[in-house]
This record gives structure tokens, C-alpha cells and sequence, in this order.
């Protein structure tokens, strides 16, 4: 029999009404017992699901009650987060053989060195996202400096670090002196558990017409007012869109046209049904090399035909690393003209496929990989 392995994975946030992020590491929580029956694993946040997750050990309730001027010049809960999770950990007579802390926020990273000593932990960094060098945000020359400080010394006291792509692993490993075997890529995947659970019939597609469907928040580095409109004006009977999500307001003005339907949020099964009854899945991205978004695997787990409409150059980044071998992918310049000519040459072919290798995209992959990692450190761990 293996030896047993107690982990916790700590998150700012689990709560997934609350960030997208929460599922990922909800799903490792969750499944992970069910993939190495050795292991067991509690969770520590400062907010907690709304529904208890199954097959974990323990839910520790952290609540962020500090402060701290540090907040003025980086923007991160975990700055002050840390100091209630350090007062936990002192509390608590917690051992355990691998910590992950995951992020954003990621300040509460700076807790590794002592984690180590009080739980005997080996430590893991789940970095979602860049933490000092973030493409997408527009952060002066003195934060990106103090975040570049913080960083490198978070990856100096880890163990390991993780992130979900290569992109992000570039810029995490440029501003660090550590080696390459410290860095691994665990993507998101697609929530594999609940896309069975739905048990959803594939969607027929209708002759002569196509379903649009996009599910997140858009960006202002690349606006979808120009397909919007383009297939609200003079197509309305060739194309339809639906939405869901938090930027509904920034949508106003189509939401007297016939063929869009705009809605908020919704709960993530909806979601997931929402994008089954599409036919094509949409991407806008402002063609910043590190973007690899979570929806694009649920579209990938759904088997749907995905257009990825980008203001910088077609056919580049983490997007075409993800999709340059799938059966149905579509790119589009976010212009008139450009979109036109998809749109045309969709219409002429059948949207609907099977594809044999959407598994090695599903979270559960992902989390088979971690597992490795997680023993491997234990393992070192005595």
C-alpha cells in the first residue's frame, strides 16, 4: 500500500460565484482522493464555497480581517490576507507533507519559508496568472519592480512551482534564479466530472444557420462590437448569439436584436448547457502571447467549433498552441471585412465533430500531473 500523503491547498478564493479561478482548484480538492486514494486533502480560504466540496478532509475558514500599507503600492488581498493565515497556522498544530497555495492574490505566497517550518511541508506556487509581468494589466515601472522582488523571492523559498502555460512559465522563470526543473505547465483543462454528470446530447446544427456563444467577461483590448454588429444588422437570419456573464451592461445596445440574448451570470451548469445548444464557441483576445482563457477548454470538453477573433496576428500564442491540431477552429482580425469572410466560409460546412483527444485537454490530465508532482515531493519530504 502507498504511503499516505496529507496535503491542504490554500486559495484567497473558492468561492466560485466569486472567481473563475475557484474551479480548478475546487476540482483538485474534490477528485483528487478519487485519483490516489493515498492522499488527503484539506482546503484553507478565506471564502469557502457555498457548497461544501466532497471527498476532501477538512474546510478551514480563514477570515481576512487585517491590513496593511503595503496595499498602496501593490494591489493584492493576500498582502494582509497573509498575516490571518500566519495567526491560523499559529493556532493550529497542522503537519503536512505538501502545501499548494494558489493564486491571485499571490502575496500570501510570501508565507512558504514559514509553512515549511511549522507543518513540515514541501511547498507548491500555483501561478493561474502572471503575477509581476502581466501583459493585460498596465502597471507602473515601481510596481512591476516590487512585484518582481516578491516573485522571485516566492519561487526561491517553493518547492515547485506551476502555472498553465508556457507563456506564464517564461515570464515567471525570466525574473528568477531558479532552475528549470522547478517550473511546470498544468493547464486548466475542462471540468470533466461535471460536463458527465450533465450527460448532454450533442447539438444538431440547423442548415443555413449558425449559434454564437460566449460565456466570461470581454476585455477592452479587444472589443465584440464589430461582430456584434455585423451579425445584427443585415444576418440576423443566417447567425445568433447568446451570452452570459458579468459584462452584460457594456451589451445594452444589442439587446433589442432579435438574434442576441444577453444574460448575466449564471451557475456554471447553465453555463455549460448554454455553450452545448451553440455551435461555435467565440474567443476575444487582444493577442497577448501568454492568453490561454478557461473557456476555450470548455469548448474543446463540448467538442464546438471555436472562432478566436484577435486584434493582434492570427494563428499565434497560447491559443494556436492549444488548438493548431483541432478539426474545427476558425481565426478572425477584429475587422469588417476580415470577420465577413469566416462568416461566409462557416456557413458552408457542417460545424459538428467528434473529437477523439478532447481527454488529454480535461482537468482531470491535469490534475494526474500534479499528483505526480505531489508524491514526488513527498516522497523527498522523508
Amino acid at each position: 500500500m502507498d504511503k499516505p500523503i496529507r496535503i491542504a491547498l490554500i486559495a484567497y478564493n473558492l468561492n466560485s460565484t466569486l472567481s473563475v479561478g475557484a474551479q480548478r482548484v475546487n476540482y483538485w480538492a474534490e477528485q483528487i482522493v478519487e485519483c490516489a486514494s493515498n492522499i488527503s486533502c484539506d482546503v484553507i480560504s478565506a471564502h469557502l464555497p457555498s457548497n461544501p466540496l466532497n471527498g476532501i478532509g477538512k474546510a478551514h475558514l480563514v477570515k481576512h480581517d487585517s491590513t496593511s500599507l503595503l496595499s498602496m503600492i501593490i494591489n493584492d488581498q493576500g498582502i494582509s490576507w497573509r498575516k490571518d493565515l500566519k495567526t491560523f497556522f499559529q493556532n493550529e498544530e497542522l503537519k503536512y507533507d505538501v502545501i499548494l497555495l494558489s493564486g491571485g492574490p499571490f502575496m500570501h505566497f510570501s508565507l512558504s519559508k514559514y509553512l515549511k517550518e511549522r507543518t513540515g511541508a514541501r511547498i507548491i506556487l500555483d501561478f493561474r496568472d502572471p503575477f509581476a509581468v502581466n501583459p493585460r494589466f498596465r502597471s507602473s515601472y515601481i510596481r512591476i519592480k516590487a512585484k518582481q522582488f516578491f516573485e522571485g523571492a516566492f519561487i526561491k523559498d517553493a518547492d515547485q512551482v506551476i502555472t498553465v502555460n508556457s507563456s506564464c512559465l517564461k515570464l515567471l522563470y525570466g525574473y528568477s534564479n531558479a532552475t528549470a526543473a522547478k517550473f511546470s505547465v498544468i493547464p486548466n483543462g475542462y471540468n470533466d466530472v461535471s460536463l458527465n454528470l450533465l450527460n448532454l446530447d450533442k447539438r444538431k446544427q440547423i442548415a443555413g444557420k449558425i449559434q454564437f456563444v460566449y460565456p466570461g467577461k470581454f476585455y477592452s483590448d479587444c472589443s465584440p462590437n464589430t461582430f456584434l454588429n455585423i451579425i445584427s444588422k443585415d444576418n440576423s437570419e443566417k447567425f445568433a448569439f447568446e451570452y452570459a456573464g458579468s459584462s452584460e451592461n457594456e451589451l445594452g445596445e444589442f439587446n433589442s436584436k432579435s438574434n442576441i440574448t444577453i444574460n448575466g451570470r449564471l451557475p456554471y451548469t447553465d453555463v455549460i448547457r448554454m455553450v452545448n445548444n451553440g455551435d461555435v464557441g467565440l474567443i476575444f483576445t487582444g493577442g497577448k502571447s501568454f492568453e490561454s482563457t478557461t473557456k476555450i477548454y470548455d469548448y474543446i470538453g463540448l467538442e464546438k467549433s471555436i472562432l478566436i477573433i484577435t486584434e493582434g496576428p492570427k494563428f499565434t500564442g497560447e491559443l494556436h498552441e492549444i488548438t493548431r491540431n483541432y478539426q474545427s477552429i476558425y481565426w478572425s482580425n477584429n475587422t469588417e471585412s476580415d470577420i465577413n469572410q469566416v462568416l461566409d466560409r462557416m456557413l458552408e460546412v457542417n460545424l459538428t465533430f467528434s473529437n477523439p483527444l478532447r481527454e488529454e485537454h480535461s482537468r482531470k490530465a491535469g490534475l494526474m500531473k500534479l499528483i505526480g508532482i505531489i508524491q514526488k515531493l513527498a516522497a523527498s519530504n522523508g
